[in-house]
């Protein structure tokens, strides 16, 4: 009899857990929703942060190498434009002299 006392006592117990649950599931039902979406927004943002990390390590890598880089390629630009300017003289140089041979030639052949 004390045992059937305790079941029923216990079983009323359980239905008032669960009709506190059910209040405080629906009270808190949005503060539950809210933090979860939170949470998933702040995962997303993390996971955004660490990727701009890599990419800003990449970067700074990639910086590090063109600041070493980029006095080679000038002097090798600079010397390709001084070869180039050179070529460019001694071929009008070159022109030059054509031009007087043939006024020479050109001469030579009226006098005739």
């Amino acid at each position: 009899q004390q045992l059937q006392l305790l079941k029923n006592f216990m079983a009323k117990d359980a239905k008032k857990a669960g009709k506190a649950e059910k209040k405080l599931d629906i009270l808190l039902g949005g503060y539950k929703k809210r933090a979860s979406s939170l949470i998933k927004e702040m995962e997303r943002r993390h996971a955004s942060i660490l990727d701009k990390r890599i990419e800003l390590n990449c970067f700074r890598s990639l910086e590090e190498r063109e600041a070493l880089a980029a006095p080679q390629r000038l002097n090798d630009l600079t010397a390709m434009v001084a070869e180039q300017e050179k070529k460019e003289s001694e071929l009008q140089a070159r022109y030059a002299e054509l031009m007087r041979t043939r006024q020479t030639l050109l001469q030579q052949t009226r006098a005739r």
